[in-house]
């Protein structure tokens, strides 16, 4: 994973152990030709194109429908279809088409390949996603370079043989690849089993395992505990059936059983309506975490895994209550229960109030980060991003960008054109050295190359100096234009003029450009670096109001004159969102959810206590009634004591929540203020949930005969 190219033939020379390698490498965006008959080709932008070594199918175990897994790559001029791609290229009967090996495909009207072989679609849960493959040796040809140590472009995999070690190749391997290269590669490689490469790489997908394991196990707990307090709390009721089975010769073993019997199928029963919820949800829980995952009932792991969990959860519920309850003897188990119930009433209301205060904070958890995630659709980006389309230049249109420009501004509703690298919203991280050649300033900073007309496209407003001029050629010769937070990290008083170390030279800073939200998080810092470029992969035309129409056509037109080829694809600046926000939705929903389950788990735990000391004031509540006390007075009475300890939850836990929940949003470019009347609005919420939880078991205790509760028993 992250190699250079080198790495496969070196390794593969070198160590006796390794009986195949392959590279891996995304090809990007291309056009893609498919002839179509009679000297025509339909035309497609592609973006799932991958190229490998020749041994690619031979070392992985996808399904061949058409070809031999040793020779699909052999020949430099070959490609390999999915079966969806060769549906999409020759129709639905493509099976019974003969001539569809050797048929002919054109990547960005400059490589004629031959379809070579047929695959099956990459299954959903495979890390490795691909459409279409193509060689390795053809990377050149479209602008990559592959035979270097140095980069961490590819993906390098082995085929190991039976007696070759792990350990042997990771004691070696990093040494090895320093031997290969100068002495200025820094690089700590090491190989890992295929079926770990998720959980183990840099993704980091072990960390999820762990975190959401945990998750579950703490809420597994809290639950095996909620069903203990329910259970002692009701034993009270139950102390003449213990009383009476022991009289009649039950032994303590037979209780025992019985009670973990009880605690058995009460969790058999849970784990089936488990499933069936699982179920119901999977597919939601699909959609929100963009992943495939299914469940295999008749795996061994699974059912074993199942049982397991079945019998220790069992215990954990069970075995308290049952050693309690069949400890008691029949002439003294009324008193020991209740001298047990009350030793143990303070563990229950610290319970309460560690469950209420996570679900304190999960829920002003949940209701800042949905105002924030709506805030960062909505907000203000700093620069004008209204009336803007913008178009990917694909192929040899760039080529044409000078003409293509001046002919589109002839158009009376056409403002402005102007390219660029990336979304002037959205620019990606570059990390380079910048700052004073003399000193080490390679700090992470966003690199947003630009043409000529960028700033008044989108009106980005120069705090000192003036973007690239056309009139002075010395601009874009050795001037380069900042953002205002690189000039204070510098600490420059009079910026422009000033030397500015970038890419390997020497510029000289002519525009510093004010701040805007050029990206919705801070990772790294706020520099961004705006080097020139007369023209790049993204035109923007800047439109008069209500024009769009007119503009994409006179835009398409041209484009089309340009490069007929080319498939014409436009999009509305201001409709794009994040990668952050694409699936904001889901994790809304994931939020609520959340603080939902949070609550009712909660909530469980309080009506354990409420049971519980209802049972406890059983005789003090019949006697207040017997001297008059009003059924108001009662169940404010029985409530209070759980609304203090919600209280007392929240105060705890919400000073935590704010300030996690600022540092939280500092990573934001622009975020919400975080508000008073959140913490205000969670208190409120979790104390009346918290009333209506307990008020029907306190009402029904308030509205109990007094003579019930005081008869002698």
């Amino acid at each position: 994973d992250r190699t250079g190219g080198a790495y496969a033939k070196a390794i593969l020379e070198s160590y006796p152990e390794v009986e195949k390698t392959t590279r891996l490498g995304a090809v990007g965006e291309q056009l893609v030709s498919v002839a179509a008959g009679r000297g025509e080709s339909v035309k497609f932008i592609e973006e799932n194109i991958w190229a490998a070594d020749s041994a690619f199918f031979e070392i992985f175990s996808f399904k061949i429908l058409r070809g031999s897994p040793g020779e699909l790559l052999n020949q430099k001029q070959s490609i390999v279809l999915t079966r969806s791609f060769a549906e999409k290229y020759f129709g639905a009967d493509w099976s019974s088409n003969d001539s569809i090996i050797g048929s002919s495909i054109t990547i960005n009207n400059q490589l004629n390949l031959s379809v070579s072989g047929i695959v099956e679609n990459t299954p959903a849960d495979s890390h490795i996603q691909f459409e279409m493959v193509i060689p390795f040796s053809l990377m050149p040809e479209l602008g990559h370079y592959i035979d270097g140590f140095g980069g961490a472009k590819y993906h390098t995999f082995l085929l190991l043989n039976e007696n070759s070690s792990q350990d042997h190749l990771n004691e070696t391997l990093s040494s090895f690849i320093l031997s290969q290269h100068d002495a200025e590669l820094k690089t700590e490689q090491f190989i890992v089993p295929l079926k770990d490469i998720h959980l183990t790489s840099e993704e980091g997908g072990m960390y999820d395992v762990y975190i959401f394991g945990i998750i579950g196990i703490l809420i597994l707990v809290i639950a095996c505990i909620n069903y203990i307090n329910l259970t002692t709390a009701r034993a009270l009721n139950r102390a003449k059936e213990v009383g009476i089975s022991k009289v009649e010769g039950a032994t303590r073993t037979q209780l025992v059983f019985q009670y973990l019997g009880e605690a058995f199928l009460y969790t058999l029963v849970s784990t089936q309506l488990a499933i069936i919820f699982v179920e119901l949800s999977l597919t939601e829980l699909n959609t929100m975490t963009a992943s495939q995952v299914a469940i295999n009932y008749t795996d061994s792991t699974f059912l074993i895994s199942i049982i397991g969990l079945i019998l220790l959860t069992s215990l954990l519920a069970g075995i308290y209550p049952a050693f309690v309850l069949s400890s008691m003897t029949p002439s003294g188990i009324l008193g020991k229960m209740r001298a047990h119930a009350s030793g143990g009433s303070t563990l229950r209301k610290v319970l309460v109030v560690v469950q209420f205060g996570f679900t304190a904070l999960f829920f002003v958890t949940a209701v800042v980060l949905i105002q924030q995630f709506n805030h960062l659709a909505d907000s203000d980006p700093g620069y004008d991003n209204t009336n803007v389309i913008y178009i990917p230049l694909r192929s040899s249109q760039g080529e044409n960008y000078a003409s293509l420009k001046k002919e589109l501004l002839t158009h009376y509703a056409i403002k402005n054109v102007t390219t660029g690298s990336d979304l002037p919203g959205y620019v990606q991280l570059g990390e380079v050295n910048w700052g004073r050649e003399d000193e080490e300033n390679n700090m992470i900073a966003r690199i947003l190359i630009s043409g000529y007309d960028f700033a008044e496209t989108f009106a980005l407003v120069m705090k000192a100096g003036h973007f690239y001029d056309r009139n002075n050629p010395a601009d874009t010769i050795d001037g380069i234009v900042v953002n205002e937070k690189v000039i204070e990290y510098l600490d420059l008083e009079d910026p422009i003029g000033a030397p500015f170390f970038f890419w390997g030279r020497e510029y000289r800073i002519i525009g510093v450009v004010e701040r805007y939200n050029f990206f919705p998080l801070k990772v790294g810092n706020e520099a961004m670096i705006i080097p020139f470029e007369s023209v790049q992969n993204l035109l923007f035309v800047k439109m008069a109001a209500n024009s769009d129409k007119a503009v994409i056509e006179h835009t398409k037109t041209l484009l089309a004159r340009y490069n007929p080829e080319v498939p014409f694809e436009y999009f509305y600046l201001d409709d794009f969102k994040y990668p952050l926000l694409e699936n904001s939705e889901s994790m809304k929903s994931t939020l609520v959810y959340l603080a939902i389950f949070g609550l009712f788990i909660s909530c469980l735990g309080l009506y354990g206590l409420a049971i519980f000391t209802a049972e406890q004031r059983r005789k003090e509540i019949g006697i207040r009634k017997v001297f008059g006390a009003s059924v108001p007075n009662i169940v404010y009475s029985l409530s209070a004591s759980f609304l203090k300890l919600v209280l007392l939850a929240n105060l705890l836990a919400l000073p935590l929540a704010y300030i996690g929940l600022q540092s939280l949003l500092n990573f934001f470019t622009t975020r919400i203020d975080l508000s008073f009347w959140y913490f205000v609005l969670t208190t409120v919420a979790t104390l009346l949930i918290a009333f209506f939880t307990v008020s029907g078991k306190s009402i029904q205790t308030a509205l109990s005969d007094p003579v019930d509760s005081l008869r002698y028993e």
